[in-house]
Parts: C-alpha cells; sequence; structure tokens
C-alpha cells in the first residue's frame, strides 16, 4: 500500500480545477476521500491533523503557489463541515491526541497573519463577500469551522480556548476583514464565554474602527449572522 504524503495531501486539497467562477470541486461527484491505512482510521485522523498543522505552518507559501479559488476550497474543505468531508470532526474528537488538535486550531492564526491581513479588503463591506474570495474566507472563517454543531464534544472548552486567544491575536492586525472576522467569531461563542469575551473586547475596543464600531456592539451580544 503506497503512503499518503503530505504532498499528496496539498494536491488532493488544492490542486483542483480552477474553472467555474463558483463552483467547487466538493460538490462534485468526481472524488473521494484518502484514506492513509484502511486497517487503522484512528492513525488517519491523527496524520491528517498534523498535515493540517504543516500546511498552516507554510500557508503564505500555498497562498502564492495556488489561485485564490484553490485556496478558498481547500481550506473550506479542511474546516468547514457542511462541505460534506468528515476532516473537520478530527478537529473534535478525542482519537486524536489533544495536543495536536489544539496545535491545529492555534495555528488558524498563522493563515490571518500570514495572508488575510495582506490581502484581505480595509473595506468591511466588499463586493466579493458573498463570492468565493480571500474576504469571504476570512470573514466565514468561525462560520465554518463552528464549535456549535460540536458542543458535545469532548475538551470543546480547550478547542474554543484555543479559538478564543486567535480572535483575541486577530483583533490586533491591521486589516479590517480580520479585525470584522474576529468580532464574528466572538459573537458565536459569546454565549458560553461571555466574561473571556468581554475581557477580549475590553483589551481591544480602542482598536477597533469607527467602521466597525456598530457590528461590534452586535457581536458583543452574539448579534451575528
Amino acid at each position: 500500500m503506497e503512503s499518503f504524503t503530505y504532498s499528496d495531501f496539498i494536491k488532493y486539497f488544492f490542486d483542483r480545477s480552477d474553472q467555474g467562477k463558483n463552483e467547487k470541486w466538493f460538490f462534485q461527484e468526481d472524488y473521494e476521500d484518502p484514506v492513509y491505512n484502511p486497517d487503522d482510521p484512528l492513525s488517519n485522523k491523527t496524520l491528517f491533523i498534523r498535515y493540517f498543522c504543516m500546511a498552516f505552518q507554510e500557508i503564505e507559501k500555498l497562498s502564492k503557489a495556488f489561485s485564490e479559488k484553490q485556496f478558498f476550497c481547500g481550506l473550506q474543505y479542511m474546516i468547514d463541515s457542511n462541505c460534506g468531508g468528515s476532516f473537520p470532526e478530527y478537529f473534535f474528537t478525542e482519537e486524536v491526541p489533544l495536543s495536536d488538535r489544539v496545535k491545529a486550531v492555534s495555528l488558524m492564526f498563522e493563515v490571518f497573519e500570514k495572508v488575510f491581513d495582506k490581502v484581505c479588503s480595509n473595506n468591511p463591506e466588499p463586493e466579493d463577500l458573498g463570492e468565493i474570495s480571500y474576504n469571504r474566507l476570512c470573514f466565514m472563517w468561525w462560520d465554518m469551522f463552528s464549535t456549535e454543531a460540536m458542543d458535545h464534544a469532548p475538551d470543546i472548552k480547550q478547542i474554543s480556548y484555543a479559538i478564543l486567544k486567535n480572535l483575541d491575536k486577530i483583533l490586533s492586525l491591521d486589516n479590517v476583514m480580520c479585525k470584522k472576522s474576529a468580532l464574528h467569531g466572538l459573537g458565536h461563542l459569546c454565549s458560553d464565554y461571555l466574561e473571556k469575551i468581554e475581557g477580549i473586547f475590553n483589551c481591544h475596543e480602542k482598536e477597533i474602527p469607527e467602521c466597525l464600531q456598530e457590528y461590534a456592539s452586535r457581536a458583543i451580544r452574539g448579534y451575528v449572522e
């Protein structure tokens, strides 16, 4: 049996057809998720989480190697359970060591710092926010990587704390869309972690630009979509 290498992993997630402006490869019928070792499914999950870590660590390189659409779809398929794959569940299962899962979630910050902070709009409502774009992936990241459907999962607090640390750091970035994404994420978590979120908001209140003040006031109360 041939091993599923990290290069295979990158090719599987990102090296996809760039045709069709809003068509996503994972909604087509011509693919099957790879299996590293059919006889040991637990090793598959740990392997992929470690590959996620490696991808996040070289995310700037990947953003330059692939088109905006390829980058969007590859990352969405990693983190969004609505895409039909099982990979997002690996972040929440006890079958993968908690340290690996927390590391993978923590490294999501790299996507914001190394890519979104540089390429996303400083307009909070850019024209391409509803399309396959860096702006949409940035803004919707914490919708796609949602803990709400996984609130029964073991270790959900540790995963959520890792997310909160990311949101805290993202609010310190200069880019407006990154800040809006962080506020969006805080809004989704505020019902369970209100005290921590109020602390994060208070620390960054002066860093929130005027164009996001109204959005921030709604987000801190959980009024986000």
